[in-house]
């Protein structure tokens, strides 16, 4: 049986099986093409062997390797308990449901926090402006989902990086702008979606409104939590490149390693780093950031 785990915005449907007797599992990527049929490709974990790759160009292959990657363990977890369909099964869609499977089972609160609201509605932003004061969700292809406080690690990062960040603007590019969170940023000209990146950094003010960012920043950072890795590594990796932020970094404290994605740059769009490198700022091609320096 095969559970599903992701939909991308191309529709591509990744769904990954059991974990066997050998401790393998089976990961399927399907999307479908012009002609009515499908591209496809099989990764078993934890191996990362890839076979049947029909249809997907050696990028497109590539691009799919780094996020499997990326969420290798959450997908490993996921085929020892049934898949997200088992927590949909056991809460129903609505929050206060979701809340009290939380306090049920604790052995699932970031990740049900993160679950979509409900499978069946569409939110917009108006639902968003609705929540009660100091409530924060984030609405993405008209699902809510649910933001949890961040803890120290996740705010030293953003204050250190934001700063390094806005000291690099102020002496070499003074019409940029660094902005942490909670800021609101409108990616599309519906009112479906609406994030709260961790960093946002804009080249262009005027898409700065009363109401936050209106439009794709040219670099974003994403501080990720066990409670956000799902959303940060799969929708919103998608979601950003599609709406055409130029550089994407995902920062992982816990394993002190960082993604970067260059979306303008395709061939460059697979680098992982260590917090102890210099990392390069796509976007900036005279700067670099040692995040291991900046927490000494």
């Amino acid at each position: 049986m095969m559970y599903p785990f992701m939909t991308l915005n191309d529709d591509t449907e990744i769904t990954h099986s059991e974990m066997k007797i050998d401790g393998t599992v089976k990961v399927y990527i399907e999307t479908p093409n012009d002609t009515g049929g499908f591209h496809h490709a099989t990764c078993w974990l934890p191996e990362y062997k890839w076979q049947d790759i029909k249809g997907y160009s050696n990028l497109e292959i590539a691009y799919f390797k780094n996020y499997i990657a990326s969420v290798s363990h959450i997908i490993m977890e996921l085929s020892r308990t049934g898949g997200f369909n088992a927590l949909y099964e056991k809460a129903s869609p609505d929050l206060e449901s979701l809340k009290n499977y939380q306090i049920d089972n604790p052995k699932y609160p970031t990740r049900i926090a993160q679950t979509e609201l409900s499978k069946e509605h569409s939110y917009t932003t108006q639902d968003i402006d609705a929540l009660p004061e100091g409530k924060r969700a984030e609405l993405i292809n008209g699902q809510i989902y649910n933001m949890v406080s961040p803890n120290y690690i996740h705010q030293h990062l953003v204050m250190e990086l934001s700063g390094t960040i806005h000291e690099y603007i102020r002496n070499n590019h003074n019409d940029s702008q660094v902005l942490p969170a909670p800021l609101a940023v409108r990616l599309n000209a519906d009112d479906k979606t609406y994030v709260e990146p961790d960093i946002s950094v804009l080249c262009d003010s005027k898409k700065i409104s009363e109401r936050g960012i209106e439009g794709a920043p040219d670099f974003i950072i994403e501080i990720v939590s066990p409670a956000t890795q799902k959303r940060d590594y799969g929708i919103k990796l998608f979601k950003y490149r599609n709406a055409g932020v130029r550089e994407y970094w995902i920062v992982n404290p816990s394993k002190e390693i960082v993604n970067v994605f260059c979306f303008e740059n395709e061939e460059e769009n697979n680098n992982l780093y260590s917090f102890e490198e210099d990392i390069p700022v796509g976007i900036y091609p005279d700067f670099s950031i040692n995040i291991h320096e900046l927490l000494k």
